[in-house]
């Protein structure tokens, strides 16, 4: 009988639920049964099912979350749900604006890197922030250097001129 375990056979005498969730009388005896999200253990307890045992449960690129008798799946960081394919699609970083400033965005599986373009270095994520070749290098111009946005220039005492090819001051002819 459902409901209790019999003391002694009397079924007016109540001890103990024999099923955690569902039970189903049948003659002679009863069945229990699970909701599902969970599976049956030791014929009476409802034990939950991790759905993210099985590396299918989600899509590729997908983070499966077990929870009591289901699941989630979450796309990763970079990725968007398509749910039409029921997919973790790629999102494309470099086609939105403001990515890569003064570099070439290169877009990856998740993410993206920067190329930034020469007189740049590489700042943070999104931004490639321009050398001051002036500081890192002083000896490039010993009479006098100017910082420019992606370069430098090399400033020459009076009397002296800017050779473009050596980036010295040489005497002026």
């Amino acid at each position: 009988s459902c409901g209790f375990f019999a003391v002694f056979g009397d079924e007016s005498q109540t001890g103990v639920a024999l099923c955690t969730h569902t039970c189903t009388n049948t003659p002679g005896g009863y069945t229990c049964s699970c909701p599902q999200g969970y599976t049956l253990h030791h014929n009476h307890t409802c034990k939950d099912v991790d759905e993210c045992a099985d590396s299918s449960a989600c899509p590729p690129a997908a983070v499966c979350t077990n929870t009591p008798g289901s699941y989630n799946c979450n796309c990763a960081s970079g990725f968007t749900f398509n749910s039409v394919n029921n997919t973790c699609d790629n999102i494309d970083e470099c086609s939105t604006p403001g990515v890569c400033v003064n570099g070439d965005c290169q877009d990856t599986q998740g993410s993206f890197y920067c190329n930034c373009t020469t007189g740049f270095e590489y700042f943070n994520k999104t931004f490639c922030k321009d050398i001051n070749e002036c500081n890192i290098a002083p000896a490039l111009c010993p009479m006098g250097c100017v910082n420019k946005e992606g370069g430098y220039e090399c400033t020459c005492s009076f009397g002296w001129v800017h050779n473009m090819t050596t980036h010295r001051c040489e005497i002026q002819p």
